[in-house]
């Protein structure tokens, strides 16, 4: 992946997001925080409740798997014990979700999905956010 930084995701996020959105950067102390939130309640338009920091490894993953297209079938196997999206219905939907909120595109099918700008920053948050630990305060 090219290189990223947390102030580019927000410069990108306070360009193309919706006048509707939450502006989590607006009392959000932690940058990585306030791009997840974004990502989380404004994209995805999901709640808090649960375990949101389960769910964002599940995503986590998928979006590792997909970017790593020479071993796309391995990354699955490895990480989801199936070869492609079509073995674990739960897994389509997650797909679809991700694909639905512009994270990913697709030409003729899911399984041939690559991230998008969104997808690539979304997964670097979560990564950033698991280092600092503030995956925890979402």
């Amino acid at each position: 992946m090219e290189e990223t930084t947390l102030d580019e995701i927000r410069k990108h996020i306070e360009e193309t997001r919706e006048p509707y959105d939450s502006d989590f950067f607006a009392y959000e102390s932690k940058l990585d925080l306030a791009i997840l939130k974004h990502y989380w309640y404004n994209k995805l338009q999901w709640c808090g409740c649960g375990d949101p920091e389960d769910a964002l490894e599940e995503i986590s993953k998928y979006l590792k798997a997909i970017q790593d297209f020479e071993h796309r079938q391995a990354r699955f196997e490895e990480y989801f014990g199936v070869k492609t999206v079509y073995d674990n219905h739960l897994l389509l939907c997650l797909a679809y979700a991700l694909d639905a909120a512009e994270f990913t595109e697709h030409g003729t099918s899911i399984l041939g999905a690559w991230l998008e700008k969104d997808g690539r920053y979304f997964l670097y948050a979560i990564e950033k956010a698991k280092e600092s630990g503030a995956i925890h305060d979402l």
